[in-house]
């Protein structure tokens, strides 16, 4: 375990995800898992409780037991796939959860990259991961745990690990002896997978190591990302384990490399996978834009996308290497910028630096530490910072040079290039917090830290309260500052100098600053275009702070502030100073972002000193807060509150619920469960990663709050406004089945029902739910012979039941978050249940994301009767539903069968089947995927739609639900199945 033995790391260019190691490790004396008696497994949790007190810093954190855990820690556990769970059948039979869940629990450290798992299937198993590839370290962290850990043990009880001569460190499972070590990173490998996944298999044979997906042993490979570990245990050392994983990780990525050129020419693989980017970079417009060499420093598109190529977690990931840029890679950089800045396509931007028309300053009073302003310029004629040659960045060194001899009175000083500085001076500029350095890994690979130092230098008056960086990421970057709150002061003299540096720079080489009439001053990085300003105080707001950093942000967004720690983006905020700033940088004049900031900052401190005089808190939008665990609860109805923050700002739901909308529907309850608009829009508020980001918590909310719902059903399902939908359920109309050598795996179709005058799952009451929950029970009774089965509530289930559940994967379990936030959760288990009948072929969820889903399977493509079976146990049901109660299913004339969910209106149907398509698994999954496209299909893996696809079989159903019959969606599944496997045959 000599850390000191690990020969390098993982490239810095290889994309890796995240790297873990774990082991396993017994203590000398007590039972492994499957043997072990009770108070010997109580004796092993009591030694690691004593072990983790004596932690350091960096491993510091807290032990939580299974028994009588907190909801909203086990909720927080979950979230951080911590959590292990019982109901694992080996584990059971081998009798590892005997005692269930006594002795157990689970450590982590504050950091969360160091964790312990107390007697699951080993004694211990001891992780160390973290973003990134740096396995070196991760290894060395798990080194320092396991000391600590065995020095412990060997001071409360005399015991040492268990370490055989012959099978080393011993474990429960024979496959795990010697080490016990798996030493794993997430990696992408796109030339490889397109190369071909068996080969990939081979050459990891080849190198001792083994392919994964990333979704674990048996979870199947998701896209281009695979978890590459080690193969031995036995054997081997870890240090010799940990360094073939290196070796091994950095060989495949260099081959990768030469697969992604064969494969794929000169298209790049963009790593930062979910980056603008990567949205807009695509295969077309890289072949359109690819040969093109800017004019004024021989930029291309390939270095301008360097980071989001490089890296795997950028937002945007792109830079201009100079004014061509914009022009020229238009294609790429129009809808991007256009995106980001959440500006039209014709929108103009308007510069105004008048400082004459800023009204007011900083009210007498605020405590505001200080204050900053800075924007950035660039020279017309020279290259910007990610493309200025040597030569051109020389000469814009020399024009500052020049330029700031000419400046007189308050911004009077000296320039410090950063060639050849004397190290008093560096000193100096490092205590004024004034030097900027290289070392940044964005900026290097983006072309910024070429030919350090030369040509580079930095600017500042006397007094100190005026900067200029030169030929830092921008080729200017201008800094007013000074101590206290005279924001229209500092300005001033910002303009001023600026002022003075362009008359320089006119004068010297005829030249002026970079000014594009539809995105303003011109920078290196697309997210400063327009002011490229960022105006800002050092603020106490002591009451801000007790009211909430939360409610702070929400407020700040409503005024178009931003809200930072004082120690910068990322830095995080001390006490109670915050970093007020201006929120946007284009659309806006320079003017009316210092006017919005100075109102904003005057409005803030005005409420946080009615707070600190005992005033209410603002009426924040109704939130599902995380607890300080980090759990998730339901949003509460409210009406009438603030226009709230959608954080999933590129959601549907964020595009039509407008200001406007929200006052006019804000103050709405629906009558059937009393369900709001905050409610419905829950997960777009609290999410950031919602795409549709709505849920309807009755009936009604489809009406009360359609100029919400309808644009954006049309929208997401490609209707009209004017269209209606037609159902059919008529099996007699299908023609045809899929054909008899078509290697189908299985058939599955559901589909979901609400009952009239019963809420959906997000509103419904806990009347209402029991209430559909009686109906069921009463309605599964009447069943025919094939249809009758059983029905089981969640509430009370014997654990022989819910293990035969999981076994047949019938049950649904609680901890979703989206559904959770969304309500759909509240009151569980109580009113939820599963039936199925005795052949296990028809099954219906009670009260989960729909009041029913109503499902019909089996194995083999027997669509037809499958779809047969669906039919006459909706009929069944609806029969007996008007029986009881009078009531029929929710059928809207336009939008069909009513769900929760806006994305299964219509049939709300997936019909469905498992096949293998291996010969389009080899001509390619993006192939695959436009041929389903013209089908009308969906293809996903066969463990869902996040988990992946495996080997050669897929699941494809239909992609539509609103605006076909159901019997025009089987059918086209039937023909698209068979016309797939036609063409795999070929």
């Amino acid at each position: 375990m000599d850390v000191g033995k690990i020969k390098g790391n993982i490239a810095e260019d290889v994309p890796v995800h995240s790297c873990r190691i774990r082991v396993g490790r017994s203590i000398d004396g007590f039972g492994l898992s499957p043997g072990i008696t009770k108070e010997q497994r109580v004796g092993v949790e009591k030694l690691m409780v004593e072990a983790v007190k004596s932690f350091p810093a960096d491993l510091a954190g807290q032990y939580y037991p299974l028994t009588g855990m907190q909801e909203n820690i086990r909720q927080q556990l979950v979230d951080d796939h911590f959590l292990f769970v019982s109901g694992d059948r080996n584990l059971t039979v081998a009798g590892m959860e005997r005692d269930w869940p006594e002795g157990r629990g689970i450590f982590h450290n504050e950091k969360k990259t160091f964790l312990i798992w107390v007697n699951e299937e080993d004694q211990l198993r001891i992780i160390s991961m973290e973003n990134g590839g740096n396995v070196k370290g991760v290894f060395e962290r798990l080194c320092n745990g396991i000391k600590m850990v065995g020095e412990s043990v060997k001071k409360e009880c005399g015991k040492d690990f268990c370490l055989d001569k012959k099978y080393g460190y011993v474990h429960s499972c024979p496959t795990n002896l010697g080490t016990g070590m798996r030493a794993s990173v997430h990696i992408d490998l796109p030339g490889w997978t397109k190369h071909s996944v068996d080969k990939l298999k081979a050459r990891c044979e080849e190198l001792h190591l083994q392919p994964r997906g990333t979704r674990g042993e048996s979870g199947g490979q998701t896209g281009h990302t695979y978890d590459i570990s080690n193969k031995h245990r036995l054997g081997y050392s870890e240090v010799q384990l940990v360094q073939k994983m290196i070796d091994g990780v950095n060989t495949l990525w260099t081959e990768d490399k030469k697969y992604q050129k064969q494969y794929f020419g000169d298209f790049p693989f963009i790593a930062s996978q979910h980056s603008l980017v990567a949205k807009y970079v695509t295969k077309e417009k890289w072949d359109a834009l690819k040969n093109i060499t800017t004019k004024t420093s021989g930029f291309t598109l390939a270095k301008a996308i360097a980071c989001a190529v490089q890296f795997n977690n950028q937002h945007c990931g792109i830079y201009a290497g100079d004014w061509d840029s914009y022009k020229d890679f238009a294609p790429v950089f129009d809808p991007l910028i256009q995106e980001y800045h959440g500006i039209s396509a014709t929108a103009v931007h308007s510069s105004d630096m008048d400082f004459n028309k800023i009204q007011g300053n900083i009210v007498d009073g605020a405590p505001v530490h200080s204050t900053r302003i800075r924007v950035g310029r660039s020279i017309d004629g020279f290259g910007l910072s990610p493309g200025i040659t040597k030569e051109q960045r020389v000469g814009v060194e020399k024009l500052m040079a020049n330029a700031v001899k000419t400046f007189g009175g308050e911004l009077a000083g000296s320039y410090y290039p950063l060639a050849g500085m004397q190290e008093s001076v560096r000193q100096q500029l490092v205590d004024d917090h004034f030097l900027f350095v290289s070392g940044d890994r964005n900026l290097t690979v983006a072309g910024m830290e070429r030919d350090w130092p030369e040509g580079r230098g930095i600017f500042h008056n006397e007094k100190k309260t005026f900067l200029i960086w030169v030929n830092e990421e921008d080729q200017l970057r201008i800094i007013s500052m000074q101590m206290g709150g005279d924001v229209r002061g500092v300005f001033e003299r910002l303009a001023k100098g600026i002022k003075a540096v362009g008359d320089s720079v006119k004068k010297e080489s005829g030249k002026d600053f970079c000014l594009d009439a539809k995105y303003g001053y011109i920078h290196s990085c697309p997210t400063n275009l327009g002011t490229g300003m960022r105006a800002s105080v050092h603020v106490d707001l002591p009451g801000w702070t007790k009211v909430g950093l939360d409610a702070l942000q929400r407020r700040c967004e409503e005024l178009h502030l931003q809200p930072r720690g004082t120690r910068g983006e990322s830095g995080g905020q001390t006490g109670h100073t915050y970093d007020i700033s201006n929120k946007h940088r284009l659309g806006y004049s320079e003017i009316e972002l210092v006017q919005k900031m100075i109102d904003g900052v005057n409005t803030l401190w005005k409420e946080d000193q009615a707070f600190m005089a005992g005033g209410a808190a603002p009426a924040a939008p109704a939130a599902a807060a995380k607890p300080a665990t980090g759990g998730y609860k339901a949003m509460e109805a409210q009406t009438n509150g603030p226009f709230p923050n959608i954080q999933s700002t590129h959601s549907l739901a964020a595009k039509y619920v407008t200001k406007d909308i929200w006052e006019k529907l804000k103050g709405i309850k629906t009558k059937t469960s009393g369900f709001t608009l905050i409610q419905a829009i829950a997960c777009a508020v609290e999410f950031d990663n919602q795409h549709c980001g709505i849920y309807a918590g009755d009936w009604d909310s489809y009406k009360d709050f359609a100029p919400v719902f309808d644009p954006l059903i049309q929208e997401y399902h490609g209707i009209s406004a004017s269209s209606k939908h037609c159902s059919d359920m008529e099996v007699s109309k299908i023609r045809g089945n899929i054909a008899e050598d078509v290697p189908v795996h299985s058939c599955r179709i559901r589909v979901g029902r609400s009952i009239d005058g019963f809420g959906l799952s997000p509103g419904i009451t806990k009347s209402q739910r029991v209430g559909v929950e009686k109906l069921m029970v009463e309605a599964v009774k009447s069943f025919p012979a094939d249809l009758a089965g059983r029905y089981y509530p969640l509430t009370g289930m014997q654990e022989t039941v819910r293990q035969q559940l999981v076994d047949d994967h019938f049950l649904f379990v609680s901890g979703d978050r989206n559904l959770t936030v969304a309500g759909m959760e509240r009151d569980w288990p109580e009113g939820r249940g599963i039936f199925h009948n005795e052949k296990k072929t028809f099954l219906i969820w009670v009260n989960e994301e729909d009041q029913l889903r109503i499902i019909s399977m089996e194995n083999g493509g027997n669509v037809k009767g499958v779809f047969e079976r669906l039919c006459n146990g909706i009929k069944m049901v609806g029969e007996s539903v008007k029986k009881e109660c009078g009531k029929d299913f929710c059928l809207d004339k336009k939008y069909g069968y009513v769900h929760s969910c806006p994305t299964n209106l219509g049939t709300g149907m997936r019909a469905s089947v498992h096949v293998d398509l291996p010969g389009w698994t080899k001509v390619g999954l993006d192939a695959l995927q436009r041929r389903c496209e013209e089908l009308h299909l969906q293809p996903r893996g066969t463990r869902g739609e996040s988990g992946g696809q495996t080997g050669h079989t897929y699941d494809i159903s239909n992609k539509h639900r609103l605006g076909y019959s159901e019997v025009q969606l089987v059918q086209k599944m039937i023909d698209g199945v068979n016309t797939l496997w036609t063409e795999d045959k070929k």
